[in-house]
């Protein structure tokens, strides 16, 4: 069973664990860190902010490790074949830093999580590092959408997570594999995302995110699903970037105010064409270019509806003895007229 989330998170100042710099002929002694800080790795960073009750023992002989005594049974610990394992006890201490800053961020809002790091969301360890975090909004899912999908059920809190994505989100290892926080109220730019070719999902839909489309998303070449449909993003969208991915299926950036020209650039090495959904609708799109032509008879679902096309569409999009299963152009219907609101 889940930590109750409503439990009381006391705040206090005590000091978990100090590591001393590694010496040689050239030490000047072991790094002082002001205060507020600890030192990780030979770097002065933010402690984390833990219950009185709860302290360091000691026991991680990794240094930069963390024991935790009582794992709970949000932690899942894979291998690296991401195959069930049962979990240690040590666990990379800057990793926690990234949830308590989440924690920490969330604070402002008025239902936040009220839990330790470990704690927060349902998390997958491979080796003492986090490898992904899942977290939802049961207020927030069930305002937007009524109920909860039986697939979610496992990942909803009674909580919601507020304020900024850390930028540290960038530091984990290559092979870090999941990041799902829909449903919640995450607002500010996506930081640079960091390079993870390994990334199965990365859903930040239906949250109130904002800025220029994400650095780092170019480099999740081998992700499942990327979504960030129903946020405030802007600006233009990549040029080339659905060229990357081999192996995605779901690619959703729907209700948003990207703008532009849209370039749809398919794989031609993709493993399953015939399951890909792109989704592009309700943006500010001025013009559509790239090799959609090619492959639109092969894709299952190719989403536009609500843009401001400034010129013609492919024609094969705008001829309907075309149109795939699943394809949807919604009021993108006479594409013989230019928008008259283009410049």
């Amino acid at each position: 069973m889940f930590p109750n989330p409503t439990r009381l998170f006391l705040l206090s100042l005590i000091s978990l664990f100090i590591f001393s710099c590694d010496s040689d002929d050239n030490s000047t002694g072991p790094l002082l860190c002001d205060e507020g800080l600890i030192q990780i790795d030979g770097e002065c960073v933010e402690e984390i902010i833990f219950d009185t009750n709860w302290t360091d023992d000691g026991m991680c002989e990794s240094e930069g490790y963390f024991h935790i005594e009582n794992v709970p049974t949000n932690i899942d610990c894979r291998d690296d074949d991401f195959s069930s394992v049962e979990c240690g006890n040590c666990f990379y201490y800057n990793d926690l830093l990234f949830l308590n800053e989440i924690i920490i961020n969330s604070k402002t809002g008025e239902n936040p999580p009220n839990v330790y790091p470990y704690e927060l969301g349902y998390q997958y360890w491979i080796q003492g590092r986090l490898q992904g975090f899942i977290s939802i909004s049961n207020e927030k899912i069930l305002s937007m959408i009524g109920s909860i999908p039986g697939s979610f059920q496992e990942y909803v809190r009674d909580y919601t997570l507020y304020g900024e994505i850390p930028s540290s989100i960038n530091s984990f290892p290559p092979n870090f594999r999941v990041f799902m926080l829909p449903f919640n109220s995450l607002s500010g730019n996506i930081p640079d995302l960091g390079n993870y070719p390994n990334m199965d999902t990365f859903d930040l839909s239906f949250n109130e995110l904002s800025g220029p489309f994400p650095t780092g998303i170019e480099n999740m070449i081998n992700s499942d699903i990327i979504n960030l449909s129903f946020n405030q993003l802007s600006g233009e969208f990549p040029n080339g970037i659905i060229n990357n991915f081999t192996n995605t299926f779901g690619f959703n950036l729907s209700n948003n105010n990207l703008s532009g020209i849209l370039s749809i650039n398919i794989n031609p090495e993709h493993d399953d064409l015939g399951d890909m959904r792109l989704g592009f609708d309700n943006n500010s799109f001025t013009n559509i270019t790239g090799n959609v032509c090619d492959y639109l008879d092969q894709i299952r679902g190719l989403y536009l509806g609500g843009n401001s096309l400034c010129t013609e569409v492919p024609s094969c999009i705008s001829t309907s003895e075309n149109f795939n299963q699943g394809i949807s152009l919604d009021d993108l219907t006479d594409y013989s007229v230019i928008n008259q609101n283009c410049p």
